[in-house]
């Protein structure tokens, strides 16, 4: 029997495309169905099954229809969110020119506030200083008495018989009721002696009590005044404790003290347009030699004018650094602190053998309609070395420890001079005797501002000492007046332009 070939076109084999023939569905007239090859998704592209064509070109156009209506749907919707939102930009334009223009009225009521606020703080300066500067002296002198120390009140050291009239008056005597010797050998008659300071402190005062008094002096360098303030009294009077004090912030002394409230107040004076440049120096003056405490390196100082008008003095190679920061300062102070001389004496295990002189620079600008207004205030921290008797029966070692002594006592009595020869107003004053009024030329007299810390100890040992230093301050306090009431200079002009600068504070003038 012979077997029946099978013929191609009997079945369809759309494998690489349709044609006529062999595709049996092109025969039958119908569209490709999914078990043709040519549907496969490798083969789709190849089908030439014009039936299979015309039913996609219908599915596509019935899909386009279906896209262009919800595109225009979708065309509608952002129209109307178009519009919606074309509205509410309008809204915010017109709010925001509502907002401008209170912007500008809140911009010029803030002018006037300023303008109030520093015509306020004009007057309140001018009040203080014709209140507390002006109305009194150029010297004042505060007397501080400090307490037993822990080990003076373990040996149970007596005390000196101390009477506190009022803040300003004192009596002291003998704890016995005996007649107390001076440094001459001269007996010093009755049993109590009054004194009379600008301010006296008793022992249980707080440095924050001292430096309530303090900081109206730091304020008048602040608006350009030159200001001294030296602590003065016998060795282990507490001189270096006002001074620095330690480091806790209770007793944190004068000079850490003066360095917050400056940048304290340099920010309430940024508010009133103000900046400041605080430019700082530490030096010591050891046997009449100054010494830079902020180098290392021995260098040779000398004490010079600036200009040669010679209202003020400089001093060569000493460094001196701008402060950004009180941290910055504080880092400075601790410096100076450490590499000062310091000795044991009879009277302080630990005790400062230099004077240490911190100067800082207070340098404001306040820039206006009319120029730039700037104010320089110098302010001087002194902590002088103690005064010590020098006897056969006391007397320092080693002989280097004596000549130190020497030069401190010479410099002291140099210095006691120069306020003497201020308050007789005698036309020559010696302040070139020592470097130390060398130094402090331009901040004893004129109308520099000059501060006495005047530093007692209680003990009854000290006492002979104690009524030196009370009779020195004293007759300062009562009799010195440098140059009676302060005259505020007329402004200095600088031939700038647009540029203005004063010796002295503009809110004074």
């Amino acid at each position: 029997v012979r077997k029946r070939r099978v013929r191609v076109r009997d079945y369809c084999r759309c494998k690489t495309g349709c044609r006529r023939t062999n595709c049996k569905c092109i025969s039958n007239r119908i569209k490709c169905t999914e078990n043709c090859d040519c549907q496969l998704e490798k083969n789709a592209a190849g089908c030439n099954n014009p039936f299979s064509q015309e039913n996609d070109e219908a599915v596509d156009s019935s899909n386009a229809t279906e896209t262009a209506s919800s595109q225009e749907a979708i065309i509608a919707n952002l129209k109307a969110e178009l519009i919606s939102k074309t509205e509410l930009n309008n809204k915010l334009n017109k709010l925001n020119e509502d907002l401008r223009s209170e912007n500008e009225d809140l911009r010029s009521e803030n002018e006037e506030l300023q303008n109030l606020n520093q015509k306020m703080d004009k007057e309140r300066r001018k009040l203080l200083h014709y209140v507390i500067h002006e109305m009194k002296d150029n010297i004042k002198v505060f007397c501080r008495w400090r307490p037993r120390t822990p080990e003076e009140t373990k040996q149970m050291k007596a005390l000196c018989n101390i009477s506190f009239i009022d803040d300003c008056t004192i009596e002291v005597g003998k704890s016995d009721g005996s007649d107390a010797m001076s440094c001459s050998g001269n007996k010093l008659q009755g049993t109590k002696q009054k004194f009379s300071f600008n301010k006296v402190f008793a022992p249980n005062a707080s440095q924050a009590d001292v430096f309530e008094e303090l900081s109206l002096l730091v304020q008048s360098a602040i608006e350009g005044y030159n200001v001294c303030v030296f602590a003065y009294g016998q060795t282990g009077s507490g001189k270096t404790y006002t001074m620095e004090g330690k480091s806790e912030l209770e007793t944190e002394g004068m000079m850490p003290r003066t360095v917050r409230y400056i940048f304290s107040e340099m920010e309430h004076l940024k508010r009133l347009g103000w900046k400041y440049r605080i430019e700082a120096s530490f030096l010591e003056i050891y046997n009449d030699n100054i010494v830079d405490l902020l180098d290392s390196e021995p260098k040779t100082h000398e004490i010079r004018m600036v200009d040669n008008k010679g209202q003020d003095l400089c001093v060569s190679n000493l460094q001196i650094k701008e402060i950004h920061s009180p941290e910055e300062l504080h880092e400075y102070l601790r410096t100076a602190q450490h590499n000062r001389e310091v000795a044991a004496t009879q009277s302080n295990k630990r005790s400062s053998r230099s004077h240490l002189v911190a100067r800082m620079r207070l340098i404001g600008t306040r820039v206006t309609k009319q120029g730039s207004i700037s104010t320089i205030g110098n302010l001087n921290l002194v902590d002088l070395a103690g005064c010590e008797r020098l006897t056969t029966e006391r007397p320092p070692s080693p002989n280097r420890e004596l000549a130190a002594a020497k030069y401190i006592n010479t410099s002291l009595a140099n210095l006691g001079n120069v306020i003497l020869a201020l308050s007789k107003k005698q036309e020559h004053v010696p302040y070139r005797n020592s470097k130390l009024t060398r130094l402090l030329e331009p901040y004893l007299g004129g109308n520099s501002k000059t501060l006495m810390l005047l530093n007692v100890s209680p003990l009854d040992e000290h006492l002979n000492e104690t009524l030196n230093s009370l009779k020195f301050g004293s007759n300062i306090a009562n009799n010195c007046k440098t140059s009676g009431s302060i005259k505020r200079p007329s402004p200095r002009i600088e031939k700038r332009k647009n540029v203005t600068y004063l010796g002295v504070s503009p809110l004074r003038d």
